[in-house]
């Protein structure tokens, strides 16, 4: 059946979640901390994620944005698990692109009712899903950007990439300087930040390198020299979209 993944700090909820969807045939992996959450998924390639909000080291909402944000994940159905009882706050991780919200307490039903159906629709989009991870990231996802440009304006897009292009430089080699150190700490605190900057603009390959970069902060093979190569093609690819964003201004005052 599926390999499913569970992110639940609580043993007894891991315990429960895993008995009910075992006895069901599925494989069950469980994920006590957020931090180990992303390089889990990498490692195990699941059918589904079941996600709680409130863990320790990265929150639920934090992993499930940088999931939708990453081509490999972001077909994948995440259940959201949690304890919290506000419509907003199901509505937000909803928003964010969970597939579906069960709150616990929950009835074992209930939670097989809801994977079973996940994963017949996940099954049923299948053959679009490409997660071989075969081919390089690209340096700027278009379709991730164009969805920023709908949801944000152009103009605070605009904000948003040139934020990322004045600042983007040092923080490269602010973490080169750390990999050049050896100051392992260090490396995987500007790995995680840059990672998640890089994910917010839709820059994917430098969003993917500095995840590796996080999961084996003591690797010691040279990786400063593409880093630094892939910050620069990233920035001249966001100056390019820049460039795109303010003839399309230009064209369209009202845009």
């Amino acid at each position: 059946m599926a390999t499913i993944v569970i992110v639940e700090d609580d043993e007894l909820v891991q315990e429960i979640v895993a008995r009910a969807l075992e006895s069901a045939a599925h494989t069950v992996i469980p994920v006590a901390d957020g931090l180990d959450a992303i390089d889990c998924l990498w490692e195990n390639d699941p059918d589904l994620i079941i996600l709680d909000c409130a863990l320790p080291g990265k929150g639920g909402l934090p992993i499930l944005q940088e999931l939708r944000a990453s081509p490999r994940f972001q077909a994948i159905p995440v259940l959201m698990l949690t304890a919290r009882r506000s419509d907003w706050h199901a509505r937000l991780a909803m928003d964010a692109g969970a597939s579906a919200y069960l709150r616990k307490p929950f009835k074992v039903e209930d939670l097989l009712r809801i994977v079973g159906e996940l994963l017949q629709k996940a099954d049923a989009v299948q053959p679009i899903v490409d997660r071989s991870g075969a081919e390089a990231e690209p340096l700027i996802d278009i379709d991730y950007l164009s969805t920023l440009r709908s949801s944000l304006g152009l103009h605070d897009t605009h904000v948003l990439l040139g934020m990322m292009a004045d600042t983007l430089d040092q923080s490269i080699q602010t973490l080169v300087q750390a990999l050049e150190a050896g100051d392992r700490t260090r490396v995987a605190q500007e790995a995680h930040a840059l990672a998640g900057a890089a994910t917010t603009v839709g820059a994917a390959r430098l969003a993917e390198m500095c995840r590796t970069i996080e999961r084996a902060p003591d690797d010691r093979s040279d990786r400063s020299n593409q880093l630094a190569a892939t910050g620069r093609a990233t920035r001249e690819a966001i100056e390019s979209a820049l460039s795109e964003d303010a003839a399309v201004s230009l064209s369209d005052p009202l845009s």
